[in-house]
């Protein structure tokens, strides 16, 4: 069963203010981006495979976590679960700070 893969506007502006600083940084912008979209779109097939986001303190299991990317470069993908769709709540840096509960 696919899922419908929706992403909101603040993780829309997140991607592409991580693009604009990434683009000032280096030429490898296009396939981060690439990789990230990717990443997004494999949302559309199990995405309660990823794990639940460790700040998480209810267990309702619908705010998940992918990571993309790889050490220094690799980013959070923050998304929700709901019946047959998901959605993107925010795009982060891996090294960002974790918000508090």
């Amino acid at each position: 069963m696919k899922y419908h893969v929706r992403i909101a506007e603040v993780a829309a502006e997140q991607i592409d203010e991580a693009y604009a600083w990434l683009a000032e940084r280096t030429v490898h912008v296009t396939a981060w981006h690439e990789e990230l979209l990717q990443a997004i779109a494999s949302l559309e097939e199990y995405p309660l495979r990823c794990p639940l986001v460790p700040e998480a303190e209810d267990a309702s299991g619908k705010v998940r976590q992918l990571l993309c990317g790889t050490k220094r470069h690799a980013y959070r993908i923050i998304f929700e679960v709901e019946d047959h769709q998901v959605t993107i709540l925010q795009v982060r840096h891996g090294a960002r700070q974790r918000p508090a509960s």
